[in-house]
């Protein structure tokens, strides 16, 4: 009986050290993967907001992300040539907040993404923007892209007016 819990205890032992490493080491990873995700982030919404670049956002999207915009291409065409009207250039990134994810998924194996938001000030007034990124073959991408703007649109309405 005791030799019953030696090992039970042992195990036992193994078993949540073993638990405490692997946190330690999904701790450390999600940790650079922020870090490496807000870069992105950053760097992609000063490239694209800059003066409103449609070429920079594109050499950063994701696969499924172009596989969309080429199917609608006007939609990419109307927000870019939106927030040029109505938000005029980049006048103060204030920077993005969010974090980066890793998920399990069956018949995917281990999918990596982040979800950021961006504030900024522009010429014609401030703006939220929503990025999606995930992480393919070690380089990150944008899977979405989402601009919120209440400055933007009053501007476009008083331009049409």
């Amino acid at each position: 009986m005791r030799r019953f819990f030696l090992v039970f205890g042992a195990l036992a032992i193994l078993t949540i050290g073993g638990g405490v490493v692997a946190m330690g080491i999904l701790w450390s990873n999600g940790r650079a993967l922020d870090s490496e995700s807000q870069l992105f982030a950053d760097d992609t919404v000063i490239a694209v907001s800059s003066h409103w670049s449609k070429a920079e956002l594109l050499k950063r999207a994701s696969p499924e992300f172009l596989a969309m915009l080429e199917a609608k291409p006007q939609d990419l065409d109307a927000l870019f040539d939106d927030a040029t009207i109505g938000l005029g250039p980049l006048a103060d990134y204030q920077g993005a907040k969010g974090q980066a994810f890793i998920a399990a998924v069956a018949g995917k194996g281990t999918i990596i993404s982040a979800q950021y938001l961006a504030r900024a000030r522009f010429q014609k007034g401030s703006a939220a923007i929503q990025l999606v990124l995930q992480k393919i073959d070690g380089r990150w991408m944008v899977y979405g892209f989402y601009l919120k703007s209440t400055a933007m649109m009053n501007n476009l309405v008083e331009r049409s007016s």
